[in-house]
Parts: structure tokens; C-alpha cells; sequence
């Protein structure tokens, strides 16, 4: 390690904001084992706004955003991508514990009522509007 340089304390938990982290890296043994692009991740994925992948490390967050095919609901799913919490909160949606998921219910309420779909919210309405 060079002189000067210090180690920083990353709690998994943190990065990955669940609880029960350490069960991810059982196992693991105190060496370089790769995990510094592990690490990376997770502190991208923390600090993402908005989780699209649902959770899932394995997915590419650039391209889960940009083309989709790694996104909750694209057609690439891994089987990471079933804890139903998580995929709801990548959609934009909530729930709470035994209510029956209703997604497609939720997502025409949700969107009946989004600014960006009305005309208004355009930069150009008022030249269009007179």
C-alpha cells in the first residue's frame, strides 16, 4: 500500500441498502478476489436514482437505461429479478405487505395524471396555445 494512502471502511449494507449484506459475501476470505469492480457497483447502483435493473448487480445500469433490455421487464431477466419489492420500486410503484399486486392497475393511475403527458408541460404551449 503506497505511503499516505488510507483504507477506507465500506459496509456492504450501505452500498447495497439491504440488510441482510453479509449473507451476499459469505464465505469470502480477506484477499484480492476481484471484488474492487464488485465494489464499484454497488456504489454505482447506491447512488443511482432511480434502481431500473430491480436490484439485480449482474445487469449493465447504462444499458438498463438507456436501451432497456436489462430494465424490469426487458427481455433479459435473471433470476435475480424476482424479490416483487424491488421491481415494483424500479417501476416507480409501491406496496404493502399481502396486498395483492396489481400492477397494471397501479401503472394506468399513476400515469392518468403525469405531467409530462400533459400538453401543458411542453416547452413551446404557449406558442401553440394562442
Amino acid at each position: 500500500m503506497p505511503e499516505g494512502a488510507e483504507i477506507e471502511e465500506v459496509l456492504i449494507a450501505d452500498l447495497t441498502g439491504r440488510e441482510h449484506a453479509e449473507l451476499i459475501f459469505e464465505g469470502l476470505i480477506d484477499r484480492d478476489t476481484g471484488m474492487g469492480r464488485t465494489l464499484e457497483k454497488l456504489r454505482t447502483a447506491a447512488n443511482s436514482c432511480a434502481d431500473v435493473t430491480g436490484g439485480d448487480l449482474d445487469d449493465n445500469l447504462y444499458q438498463a437505461e438507456v436501451v432497456g433490455e436489462e430494465a424490469v421487464g426487458g427481455q433479459t431477466p435473471t433470476p435475480d429479478q424476482s424479490v416483487t419489492e424491488e421491481l415494483l420500486q424500479a417501476m416507480g410503484l409501491s406496496s404493502t405487505d399481502g396486498e395483492i399486486v396489481q400492477t397494471r392497475d397501479k401503472l394506468e393511475h399513476r400515469d392518468r395524471q403525469r405531467w409530462e403527458l400533459d400538453p401543458e408541460s411542453s416547452e413551446d404551449y404557449q406558442e401553440h396555445s394562442d
